[in-house]
């Protein structure tokens, strides 16, 4: 059985007044959606591989780059925190009509991907936490680079 085809593309998120043009790439397949959450520093195309994986076939699969990163551009005049990444996911889940999710969270995409459970449980079947962060104060780096 051929792996199903990928879909590339943008979303136009409006998010508290500020348009926000998230990248993405999805793979429609089963009624289960894998959804990738990279951690800072990292991509969607972190998770490109997986498209090609004969076990994964039957799941649908979701990445996005999460503004500031890969082909995703950081809103001006706007400071974006852990939060706004989990309503920012939300809404990218809801523009592709995604209803069944298994979170894929990777360092702060961990922190992001427990936060999103937390609030959208009805959504989620599962959770994997890869290197993940298991709350905000966990996440290290991205202090670091909010204090610059």
């Amino acid at each position: 059985m051929p792996t199903p085809p990928i879909k590339i593309g943008k979303l136009m998120i409006p998010y508290n007044g500020v348009p926000l043009e998230i990248s993405y790439f999805f793979r429609p397949a089963g009624p289960t959606t894998l959804l990738y959450l990279h951690g800072l520093g990292c991509l969607k195309n972190d998770f490109w591989e997986t498209a090609h994986v004969k076990d994964l076939s039957t799941y649908s699969l979701l990445a996005f780059d999460f503004p500031g990163s890969g082909d995703s551009p950081y809103p001006e005049h706007k400071q974006l925190t852990i939060d706004d990444l989990v309503e920012i996911t939300q809404q990218a889940v809801e523009q592709l009509r995604v209803d069944s999710l298994i979170l894929i969270g990777h360092s702060m995409g961990g922190v992001v991907a427990l936060l999103y459970a937390l609030k959208f449980p009805a959504k989620v079947r599962g959770f994997v936490n890869i290197e993940g962060n298991l709350g905000p104060k966990d996440c290290f780096w991205t202090r670091k680079v909010t204090q610059v």
